[in-house]
């Protein structure tokens, strides 16, 4: 019975060594593969990557490229380009353009025709229904004559703008009908839009403005007599002056008088026959 007992005894130890044995070495194997594969290796990948990854790539990008792109550029163009231009345009052209041109225009041109004492005083006689040259000769009568002068004294002015600015030019003219209007007004215009001419223009010239001062005059086809005696075909013109007629040889006075182109203004026939011939039938006697 004890020998029974003894042997219960020490298959109890034994039983109780091994199972001991058995269970450290099944126990610590498999806890620590698997505590080193679950928590060392599943356990950095998990925390670190996931955790870095996702917080920096959207928080970086999205928050820089909306707050500086979209609000730089459409606060500077917008702003700039509209509030210059049509602010400095539409001020400065209409405020200009309509103050200076209506302003000039207007006032100079009633003046000439109403303060001026030329226009009602001294170019009293006919035009010659040309703008271009009845113009051309109101501002010569403007700027040579005086309203204070007398008639005679303002012919002597033009007499002497037109020897001392006009120069001569042997045209030929077509004299063939005669000195009508319109030749006169042609050859007329010719000379005082170009300052040259022939006697023929000279005498036409001279005779509108004779005719625009109140003193009627004619052109005169004839001849003068030259520095070696001989003649040669001419042009002049007679006016009416103070109820009396008078030649006016501008031609001749600036070219063949030495100086003295006064002496053809205003000569009586005894005294022009001296240098000059016409058919004296044809023509007022300037007596």
């Amino acid at each position: 019975m004890k020998r029974t007992a003894a042997i219960l005894l020490l298959l109890a130890m034994l039983f109780g060594l091994a199972s001991c044995g058995g269970g450290t070495s099944a126990s610590t194997e498999p806890s620590v593969e698997a505590s080193a594969d679950v928590s060392a290796a599943p356990s950095a990948p998990a925390s670190v990557e996931p955790s870095k990854i996702p917080s920096e790539e959207p928080s970086e990008e999205p928050s820089e490229a909306p707050s500086v792109e979209p609000s730089a550029e459409p606060s500077e163009e917008p702003s700039a380009e509209p509030s210059e231009e049509p602010s400095v345009a539409p001020s400065e052209t209409p405020s200009e353009a309509p103050s200076e041109e209506p302003s000039e225009i207007p006032s100079e041109d009633p003046g000439v025709e109403t303060s001026g004492s030329i226009e009602e005083t001294v170019a009293v006689g006919t035009k010659t229904g040309d703008d271009v040259l009845d113009d051309a000769v109101l501002e010569v009568i403007e700027d040579v004559c005086s309203a204070d002068a007398s008639l005679e004294d303002n012919l002597g002015a033009l007499f002497d703008w037109m020897t001392k600015n006009l120069t001569y030019r042997n045209v030929t003219v077509d004299l063939s009908n005669g000195y009508t209007d319109e030749l006169v007004i042609d050859i007329a215009k010719t000379l005082i839009t170009t300052y040259r001419g022939a006697c023929e223009h000279n005498a036409a010239l001279m005779k509108v403005f004779c005719d625009r001062l109140g003193a009627p005059a004619v052109c005169v086809s004839g001849d003068f007599k030259n520095e070696s005696g001989a003649w040669v075909e001419h042009a002049w013109c007679i006016c009416e002056i103070d109820g009396a007629y008078r030649h006016i040889d501008v031609l001749y006075g600036r070219n063949h008088t030495h100086g003295n182109a006064r002496t053809m203004f205003l000569v009586t026939d005894d005294k022009f026959s001296d240098t000059h011939r016409w058919n004296a039938e044809d023509y007022p006697a300037c007596e």
